[in-house]
């Protein structure tokens, strides 16, 4: 564990990213109380726990009931009439060391100074005039106030941080630095970009100016606000230049600054007749108030009878009596009044408000979880104030529901008995379970799917094994779960939580490599795959087996604060591989090389070039060359140059003996990477050079600045030490770790003097590193190579008398030097050309990839995908499906109907969709039989045939014509039995002058994918 006062990066890594050193530090030293302990209750503990605070305090005065357990997963039958909030307690201790975890059972209203020693007070599912109560006396002792119900099918948050709220990070999103064009001089000064650059500002907006040459009163630290944005790359600020001296074309960088926003609240007194609702679906933009005053009305409900409407009964009309009677009492102009009462949707909750739905429970405790921690932090926007959601479509189809004595009596009164006998046998395979998969399992374990006595089953894969940092995200685990399979201990937890799954865990991949596994008959005998994958690579592999088996599929993913939930159902909606995601702009090579002008490109440079080339692929390289057979002869034929005969026998100069010499090579590192690079970079463009007329070195290209190396200087300590052990590790020398004697070998290592070297530098952005390596290649002459096979051949010829080592690169060992190499070498060359530098926290972030993750995004998007799954279960039509996108540090909500599945042209008068598998069931068959069947069956012409990128048969070629009396088989050189293969039918192009303009506006496909069968 970490001393006290310092974060813990082994175990908080992930959200470090997310909340930042300051945030992470107030949430340490925060008490949070969460009163209320049914399902949405103990999702919130279980996200404030894993955030880290100091204390947090379950209270509850109410026993664990059988409604409970639909949601309640720290609870089980047996926990039935024991306190809420002691049952819970004690598992939500198991899941963070540094969070002290107690319960509270007193009655709050009648200790109401219970609560003053807390810095935020969270009620779940309390009667209104309770909740009135408790905020009354929080607002009076600066206290933090959150109230959130989850009632059966719909639910509600509402946020009081009371006035004066200071949020110093309203987004997360990282600070904008943007290269200046020109500044334009006058009463305000505006701002412009580089061109096809943009600046991604907002009015309001603060900023700083730095290396501005001419206005120079830019300068100095002081903060700009943005008044205003005319265009995308120009922005505006309120400051005076008109008697500024003429700025310097080619200077300057602004840097965005967090604004400090101050938060006003109003109590939930003064909000209930003025509310501020958040919209988060324009398809339901009557909804809140509706769902706002439904609440209210089963609270006078709650009032006149001294309970709760009993699910399902007579009960709704007299909530909806009392709906009618609430509204007519608020003011005609306020946005609580609605100009006619929703009858369904008020019966609606009135009916299932006494349901627990484990994935609303979920969605709610990852918003409120977040709104704990916002509170605490003053990082992220605080919800603003009211939020209410409804899921009606999964509503029962009558109200003939009938409570089962049952673990998922809850669930039963929000979706009926049938609907929770379907989920009781769905089969599924969920891929991954991480920090996502962990959050779906404990859901479909609360809901009761895939139940072995049902015939269900969950199939769930992950070929990942668990570190210390999952375990602040991915609950299921805990320390003893370390080195396991993610998959097999997360179905174990999971099975605790729901004895009666029947769970088959695998660790394996899916990918052409596990097809024999993870076949067409697998995929078929699923009801719907559930993705919690974080590459996209993966993601789009599994979506084309799923559109192939014409199978459902939930996709579903977050980063940071941020998540998402596409529905992916057959025939109705477009695919995940139809909605391309934007490409990443690679940055050009000879910016890495020899232009970085902000920090991503140092660490890039320094990942891929430095750390990869002399510890990963020049390794690698050495490795294949000693496996090679006949390597000799290859020495001795044309093919020697695919050996690269030039890099090894430079490695093999280079080889230690000792870990001096491994020091040695490490202080010519850094004279050639950050002295003698500079210098020649600088000779062949001085620093007065001029292209066209303009000076060379100006925005975005900064001139380097050569290093003195000084070992006392701490990077330059951590670049020898790391660099050197690395080496080491290389070539099997003994490493070492002392520091005063890696200084005294230091003092011994010779350092080669400059001497200018005429280097031909890349400017040219086009050429990629691919192309540029070509040409260093190609610039290798025969007698140099024969130089090189002579000395390689007599290693051969000693049976080659020394290991060569690769390194695994691993960005979560702190003892192994990776990070420790890379933020050295990236923050001197940061220094080289003036570039703030990083922290090695921000550099282990950008080299190692690493996404940002909080426990709170999973929860919500798990919730979000599962809602989605009982839709798909009941066969809902496209306008009931919701893909969804968030952004819980704003907090922002995005609920629409998903792509509908879009029709393709494949000949004249002939549509299909992506979905659409065609059929050839006559057995092997010739292509000229082939083609003829299409012709009569499908009403096509085939024009060529493919199976994935290999062409079969082309029309158009005079070579393929003997393939016509070919079969299919022979031409596809089987090697085995197969029962079938795909084929894609090309579709000879017609053309045609009549043909109707609104089908020349269709998409065109290639053709259909016809599955052939042997």
């Amino acid at each position: 564990m970490a001393a006290e006062g310092e974060i813990d990066h082994d175990l908080y890594s992930r959200q470090y990213y997310v909340y930042g050193k300051e945030a992470m530090q107030k949430m340490a030293n925060s008490t949070v109380l969460v009163s209320g302990l049914s399902g949405v209750g103990v999702e919130i503990a279980k996200n404030v726990a894993l955030a880290g605070v100091r204390q947090l305090t379950l209270h509850d005065t109410l026993p664990v009931s059988q409604l409970d357990l639909s949601a309640q997963f720290y609870a089980g039958e047996a926990d039935i009439g024991q306190n809420r909030a002691e049952v819970s307690a004690s598992k939500v201790k198991e899941l963070n060391p540094y969070t002290k975890v107690d319960s509270l059972t007193v009655d709050l209203l009648g200790n109401l100074d219970e609560l003053s020693k807390f810095s935020v007070v969270c009620l779940c599912n309390y009667p209104l005039a309770e909740q009135l109560v408790v905020n009354d006396y929080c607002r009076s002792h600066n206290i933090r106030f959150i109230s959130c119900e989850s009632r059966g099918l719909s639910c509600s948050v509402f946020v009081d941080v009371g006035q004066g709220f200071k949020v110093y990070d309203k987004d997360g999103e990282e600070l904008k630095e943007i290269i200046i064009g020109d500044v334009v001089r006058g009463e305000e000064t505006t701002i412009r970009c580089l061109p096809n650059h943009l600046h991604g500002l907002d009015e309001g907006n603060w900023v700083m100016f730095r290396e501005v040459k001419g206005v120079d009163e830019l300068n100095g630290g002081k903060y700009h606000v943005v008044k205003k944005t005319p265009r995308p790359n120009e922005f505006v600020i309120d400051f005076d230049s008109s008697k500024a001296a003429a700025y310097v074309q080619g200077t300057g960088i602004a840097q965005q600054v967090k604004e400090v926003v101050t938060v006003n609240h109003a109590s939930l007194a003064d909000s209930l007749d003025k509310p501020e609702f958040l919209l988060c679906d324009f398809a339901k933009l009557d909804a809140p108030p509706q769902i706002h005053l439904a609440y209210r009305a089963v609270n006078a409900f709650y009032d006149a009878e001294g309970r709760w409407p009993a699910p399902w009964s007579a009960d709704a009309d007299k909530v909806l009596a009392q709906a009618a009677l609430v509204n007519s009492k608020v003011p005609e102009d306020s946005p609580a009044r609605v100009g006619e009462v929703d009858d369904k949707l008020v019966k609606l909750v009135a009916n299932t408000w006494q349901g627990q739905f484990s994935p609303i429970s979920a969605f709610v405790g990852g918003c409120v979880g977040q709104e704990v921690l916002k509170s605490v932090s003053g990082k992220f926007t605080p919800l603003n104030q009211h939020f209410y959601l409804d899921f009606k479509e999964i509503a029962p189809g009558n109200d003939n529901v009938k409570l089962e004595k049952s673990r998922y009596d809850g669930q039963i009164i929000c979706l009926g008995n049938e609907a929770n006998a379907e989920l009781q046998k769905l089969r599924l395979f969920m891929v991954g379970s991480g920090a996502i998969g962990c959050e779906l399992l404990k859901t479909l374990a609360m809901m009761g799917c895939s139940l072995k006595e049902a015939g269900g089953e969950l199939v769930v894969t992950d070929d990942d094994i668990i570190e210390r940092s999952n375990l602040n995200r991915q609950f299921l685990f805990r320390d003893s779960d370390i080195g396991h399979p993610k998959s097999t201990s997360a179905a174990g937890a999971a099975l605790k939580m729901n004895p009666g799954m029947n769970i088959d865990p695998h660790k394996r991949r899916v990918e052409p490599k596990t097809e024999d596994v993870y076949n067409d008959n697998f995929f078929d005998s699923r009801h719907c795959v559930l993705n919690a994958l974080d590459n996209i690579q993966a993601r789009r592999y599994v979506d084309q087996r799923c559109t192939t088996a014409q199978r459902a599929l939930l996709e579903s993913g977050t980063m940071g604060t941020k998540g998402h939930v596409q529905v992916i159902v057959p025939f109705l909606t477009e695919t995940y591989s139809q909605q391309n995601d934007p490409e990443s702009k690679d940055v050009p090579f000879c910016t890495l090389k020899s232009f970085p002008h902000e920090i991503n490109h140092c660490v890039q440079w320094a990942r891929a070039l430095a750390f990869e080339q002399h510890f990963v692929s020049k390794p690698r390289l050495w490795k294949q060359f000693m496996e090679t057979e006949n390597v000799l002869d290859i020495l001795r034929s044309p093919k020697v140059r695919s050996l690269k005969p030039w890099v090894l026998t430079k490695m093999l100069d280079t080889r230690p003996t000792d870990f001096q010499r491994c020091v040695d090579f490490a202080r010519l590192k850094f004279e050639k990477y950050f002295n003698h690079a500079p210098r020649d970079l600088l000779n062949a463009f001085p620093l007065d050079h001029t292209i066209d007329g303009k000076p060379f070195w100006s925005n975005p290209k900064r001139p380097p600045h050569p290093l003195e190396f000084n070992f006392e200087d701490d990077i330059c300590q951590q670049f020898i030490v790391a660099f050197a052990n690395l080496w080491a590790f290389v070539w099997g020398v003994p490493q070492t770790r002392d520091i005063k004697a890696i200084a005294k070998m230091v003092e011994k290592s010779p350092v080669p003097k400059y001497v200018p070297k005429k280097k031909n530098i890349e400017t040219d952005e086009s050429v990629s590193a691919e192309k540029a390596e070509e040409q260093k290649q190609d610039k290798v002459s025969e007698d140099a190579i024969k130089g090189y096979i002579e000395k390689l051949e007599g290693v051969v010829k000693e049976g080659f008398p020394f290991q060569v080592n690769a390194v695994e690169f691993e960005k979560d060992d702190d003892s192994n030097f990776h990070i420790d190499c890379i933020d050295a070498i990236s923050n001197l060359r940061a220094r080289v050309y003036k570039i703030p530098e990083i922290d090695r926290f921000e550099t282990k972030k950008i080299a190692g990839r690493i996404i940002p993750a909080i426990a709170a995004t999973t929860a919500c998007v798990s919730g979000l995908a599962m809602v989605e799954l009982v839709k798909i279960m009941q066969k809902k039509k496209l306008e009931d499906y919701k893909s969804s996108f968030f952004n819980l540090s704003l907090p922002q909500f995005t609920f629409s109907e998903p792509g509908e599945v879009r029709k393709e042209k494949i000949a004249k008068g002939l549509f299909g969709t992506i979905w659409d598998r065609w059929e050839i069931r006559k057995g092997d068959m010739t292509v000229e039989d082939l083609l003829s069947y299409a012709e009569e069956e499908f009403k096509i012409d085939v024009g060529a045939i493919f199976v994935g990128a290999k062409c079969l048969y082309n029309g158009l070629m005079p070579a393929h014509r003997k393939k016509l009396g070919v079969n299919i088989s022979e031409l596809l050189k089987l090697k085995e039995k197969v029962e079938y293969v795909d084929l894609l039918l090309v579709v000879e192009d017609e053309e045609d002058e009549d043909e109707d303009e609104d089908e020349d506006e269709e998409e065109e496909s290639g053709g259909p994918v016809v599955r052939f069968y042997f």
